[in-house]
């Protein structure tokens, strides 16, 4: 009902919009420096990295957050389905998508917990075998933080069969998903380390 009001307010309309831009803007400026910086992990990560090491125009320079957000108000205006939200995983872990998943398979978080008639991810139910999480370096606390509390479940000997296989892929994961992102910090740093030996 608040919709239909707010559609017949131009001005509510723009500021609804406006809203939704600098929100997306924020956080899609976070994850494209953070890909920049070289320092991620996750199938879709590797995917726009390649993308952005592929056009080397994209988003590039100093005024990359006024590029970034030019971008977001031309898909929000365009109708493009966009969607960016922190998740449960802590600092620099992202739902990214650009699919309103009514058809064909869903992520996990829309399989178990339904949102708008299942057509949304819920980022409060995040799960890290989900191809849309995207992981920055901010969130290996995030990963060790989960690795501990599902290394302890399955210590427990309390859970049943499945549980616990499933529980037991996901510490897997996790802990392969850490790997990437120390792996990755680790070369940086060597790379830049290096650099200040090289230096006259």
């Amino acid at each position: 009902m608040t919709l239909k009001y707010i559609a017949r307010n131009p001005y509510l309309v723009r500021s609804v919009v406006q809203a939704i831009e600098v929100s997306f803007t924020e956080d899609f400026t976070a994850i494209i420096s953070g890909l920049r910086s070289g320092v991620y992990a996750g199938s879709l990560a590797d995917e726009l990295a390649g993308k952005l090491a592929s056009r080397e125009t994209l988003f590039a320079g100093e005024v990359i957050r006024a590029e970034i957000h030019d971008y977001v108000s031309h898909l929000v205006r365009s109708g493009e389905p966009i969607y960016i939200h922190r998740t449960s995983l802590g600092a620099g872990a992202y739902c990214l998508t650009h699919d309103n998943h009514i058809d064909g398979p869903k992520p996990p978080c829309i399989d178990s917990h339904s949102l708008a008639g299942g057509s949304l991810p819920n980022p409060n139910n995040c799960h890290i075998e989900c191809r849309n999480l995207i992981l920055l370096d901010a969130a290996k606390t995030g990963l060790r933080q989960n690795i501990v509390f599902y290394s302890n479940l399955v210590a427990s000997g309390q859970l049943k069969e499945r549980t616990l296989g499933t529980i037991a892929k996901k510490v897997e994961l996790s802990e392969r998903r850490l790997v990437e992102l120390e792996t990755r910090s680790a070369s940086l740093y060597e790379i830049a380390s290096f650099a200040r030996k090289a230096q006259p």
